[in-house]
Formats: structure tokens, C-alpha cells, sequence
């Protein structure tokens, strides 16, 4: 997925992506494990990449509820371009929708 991020520590482009351990998405109402990735790109070559493992599940998906994935787990910064971000941990979830939409959050710990 990509989009535009905006808020601390910077805007920017991202991409996010969500992968089961065993490489195929489950079915709706399981949970499986896997990985999470997100990269912000902003302006003057700033950039931020967070890793982390966690839980992907299958949602049902019906009139009210366009969620197809989500992904929620612990992340890692393995790369950025920010000093004070280096080494840093915290929380972060991936919403993949029916619609081929998405949204992303992460929080700092």
C-alpha cells in the first residue's frame, strides 16, 4: 500500500506492507503471524523504516466493516535519516480494506 503520511517526525510518501509467516493471507476470523514494514520518504532525503513482527488476521467483511487485513504488532527503527529516531520501538498496526484502500499508525513507546 502507499499513500501520504503526515505528523511528527516528518510528511512524506510511504509504502506499507503486511506478509504471513507462511506467505498467504488468512482466512476471515484466523490469526496468523507475520511481518509489517512501513517506509516514510519526506523532503530533503529524510527518511524513517520500521520493522516488526506480529499478528495478521482475517476480518469478515460485510456492510459496515471494510477491513479486509490487519496486521498489529511491536516495531523496530532499523533505518532513518533522523538521529533522534535511531533505536527507537513502539506499536503499529496495517489496515488493508476491501476497497483497495489502507490506513497505517504507528506510536512511539
Amino acid at each position: 500500500m502507499t499513500g501520504t503520511s503526515t505528523g511528527a517526525p516528518f510528511d512524506g510518501r510511504f509504502t506499507a506492507n503486511l506478509m504471513a509467516l507462511d506467505g498467504s493471507l488468512p482466512d476471515p476470523g484466523v490469526c496468523e503471524f507475520g511481518h509489517g514494514k512501513i517506509r516514510i520518504d519526506g523532503t530533503r532525503g529524510r527518511y524513517l523504516v520500521l520493522i516488526g513482527g506480529g499478528d495478521v488476521c482475517g476480518e469478515h467483511v460485510d456492510g459496515t466493516n471494510l477491513v479486509r487485513y490487519q496486521f498489529s504488532g511491536n516495531y523496530d527503527v532499523v533505518s532513518t535519516s533522523q538521529r533522534k529516531l535511531r533505536g527507537g520501538d513502539g506499536w503499529f498496526e496495517i489496515r488493508l480494506t476491501d476497497n483497495g484502500q489502507g490506513t497505517v499508525s504507528a506510536t512511539d513507546t
